[in-house]
């Protein structure tokens, strides 16, 4: 890449860094409070995440879909 193209693509991403750098906060959703219910299952059971359905005996052979559910708060944005 020539040097015109760099000084181009720099003075392209430079107003952008701002925004990635707020961008970066990062809300880890690991832990309690989630459930999980496969599509055949009369109920949803709780789990923790990380969690691994096919290493539970009892779905180990189960194919087909499954949802996890969580509730949580959304942190505040700020504006700007």
């Amino acid at each position: 890449m020539n040097k015109l193209r760099r000084r181009l693509l720099l003075a392209a991403l430079l107003p952008a860094l701002p925004l990635a750098a707020h961008a970066a906060e990062r809300i880890s959703l690991d832990g309690p409070g989630w459930t999980f219910k496969p599509t055949l299952a009369d109920k949803p059971e709780p789990v923790s995440i990380p969690h691994c359905w096919p290493a539970d005996e009892k779905y180990r052979r189960y194919i087909g879909h499954a949802l996890y559910e969580h509730d949580f708060q959304s942190p505040t944005l700020k504006p700007g």
